[in-house]
């Protein structure tokens, strides 16, 4: 209309032919709110706040897009003279805390990004990558995230902005290497911390998730107790033993040793890795503790033995095993010591493989017996082994299996009452 009546004076301004009306110029995209943080509740634990996130660093903002309807970063920009702002991205993303990896010895960023197809998903980034711009590019699209290629660096900058701005309002949270005791007022299991007083979530770490399949705790205690009151009635001593390991494992870590074994020997299908399910059951998903050092690398074997820390590990049928790696795998226990890794210049890491448990064991035949056909003096791996026979017929298949089924839906939550009250 301004062109009909004007011709030729709208040459030269930068909006000619990007907008319908001038109005558009002084419509500014109104920032939206900035997102709320309510984290994941963990049973039994306290709940904890909802935290507001800071908002976008200027020029930045998240926004409606009036073209998708949907939320996407903008920012504001001067060219020839006029400012407009531009669309950087057009979906949801921003940082939504910063975390500590005890074992990398890093920080990391917990991006939340959102898909129209996809929706929602959290990713960890490390802090360094933000400076290395050809590397978060393809990192980025990994995620997902495809902005065009020449506003990646203004999604760049904003998300090192708003990284900036959570370091001002709120600490770095930590996501722990191992499982089990931190001093002795604090008890780490995969996605909480266990205190006297309270129990509080934090975030698995990558490597506790990876190395034991770790799954969130399920269920309720007094259904847990209904599989372990099947031991309770005279005959089931040996079998009350072998659970007892669940208990004692934690408790290692107050005396002057690092680890030992305990040998479960007796006939097939007398319900020896049945007590594995149910020691497994007391910190978590009732196979998470398992090892197995003839299917698993050396380096996967003691890595996962670092991980449970001071939570029980236990070896199915070590009966395989032939004697001189079982000899080695009785002095490791004891020496409770995995592999030392060294930083770029030589020193020496702060080694999380280190461990402080007891490994429980089942087998066909006395591995004191078959550490002495391996070699004529076996007495130092014999010490580190405490062996027992568990007798046949206890249990009546039926039973067993009705009341062991009960560990797929409880499991994970009676650690929690015992390590409160230790």
């Amino acid at each position: 209309t301004f062109e009909s009546h004007r011709p030729g004076g709208c040459d030269g301004c930068p909006y000619y032919g990007k907008v319908t009306t001038p109005l558009q110029l002084g419509r500014e995209m109104k920032a939206l709110e900035a997102p709320v943080i309510v984290p994941k509740a963990i049973p039994g634990a306290d709940q904890p706040e909802a935290v507001k996130l800071p908002d976008p660093p200027f020029p930045f903002k998240r926004v409606q897009n009036k073209d998708t309807g949907q939320v996407g970063i903008a920012y504001s920009v001067v060219t020839e003279g006029c400012e407009e702002e531009v669309i950087v991205y057009e979906h949801d993303i921003y940082p939504e805390r910063i975390i500590y990896d005890e074992r990398e010895g890093k920080y990391v960023v917990q991006l939340c990004r959102y898909l129209p197809k996809d929706g929602w998903e959290t990713f960890p980034v490390p802090l360094g990558k933000f400076y290395d711009r050809r590397g978060l590019s393809v990192t980025l699209g990994d995620l997902g995230v495809m902005p065009d290629v020449g506003k990646v660096e203004a999604l760049v900058q904003y998300m090192v902005g708003y990284i900036r701005e959570l370091q001002k309002h709120s600490r770095s949270a930590v996501v722990y290497a191992q499982l089990g005791w931190r001093d002795e007022d604090r008890f780490v299991l995969g996605d909480r911390i266990i205190r006297a007083d309270k129990i509080e979530p934090v975030t698995p770490h990558r490597n506790i998730v990876n190395a034991l399949g770790w799954k969130e705790p399920r269920g309720t205690v007094e259904e847990w107790r209904k599989v372990m009151a099947m031991y309770e009635r005279p005959g089931m001593e040996p079998f009350q033993f072998g659970a007892g390991v669940a208990w004692a494992a934690p408790l290692f870590r107050f005396t002057n040793f690092n680890g030992m074994i305990v040998s479960m020997v007796g006939e097939k299908g007398c319900g020896k890795s049945s007590i594995m399910h149910l020691v497994n059951s007391v910190w978590g998903h009732k196979t998470h503790g398992w090892v197995d050092l003839e299917h698993d690398t050396m380096r996967a074997f003691y890595n996962k033995l670092g991980v449970l820390n001071n939570l029980p590990a236990c070896y199915d049928e070590v009966t395989n095993l032939a004697e001189d790696p079982l000899s080695d795998l009785c002095y490791a226990i004891s020496k409770g010591q995995g592999r030392q890794r060294l930083n770029q210049d030589g020193s020496a890491k702060e080694n999380f493989g280190n461990w402080q448990t007891m490994m429980l064991t089942t087998s066909n035949a006395s591995l004191h017996g078959r550490l002495a056909n391996a070699k004529s003096d076996a007495s130092a791996e014999a010490v580190r082994v405490f062996e027992y026979y568990v007798p046949s017929g206890q249990l009546k298949k039926s039973e067993a299996d009705e009341k062991l089924d009960m560990l797929n839906y409880n499991y994970g939550v009676a650690g929690d009452v015992f390590m409160q009250a230790l």
